[in-house]
């Protein structure tokens, strides 16, 4: 005689599709925060590379005893020790937009701004230089 009791050696249909549901809940809910830490992150590399490209040139300023125009304008940034003369250096930012900027670095390394206005996933941004150069 047969049982009425069939053992099972797999899931059903309807525990499978269970947990296929709470693991993609999981995952999209992991995935937005995941994002969302990576663009800060992306925020934050581009801020540091900023204030040392910067400080870097504050440097060279000082080094040379002889001022630096800096200019930001879009992703953009260009120095020169003298108006129209030839580029000192150039940078381009992936992440980071600007308005058109320019920072006058004198001869002891000092910056004619202290606070640079950026756009980020279009948001307005303000980086304070001032104590990084200083």
């Amino acid at each position: 005689m047969m049982s009425a009791y069939r053992t099972s050696k797999g899931f059903t249909l309807i525990e499978l599709l269970v947990v296929i549901t709470i693991m993609m809940t999981v995952v999209s809910l992991v995935g937005g925060l995941s994002i969302d830490m990576l663009s800060k992150y992306r925020k934050k590399a581009e801020e540091k590379r900023l204030v040392t490209i910067l400080s870097q040139l504050s440097e060279s300023a000082m080094i040379r005893q002889e001022g630096m125009d800096v200019n930001l304008n879009q992703a953009q940034l260009t120095a020169s020790f003298q108006e129209g003369q030839q580029e000192y250096y150039r940078h381009t930012f992936e992440f980071i937009r600007f308005n058109q900027q320019r920072i006058r670095i004198n001869s002891q390394g000092l910056p004619s701004l202290t606070t640079i206005n950026y756009q980020f996933d279009g948001s307005r941004e303000t980086l304070n230089v001032g104590k990084a150069l200083l």
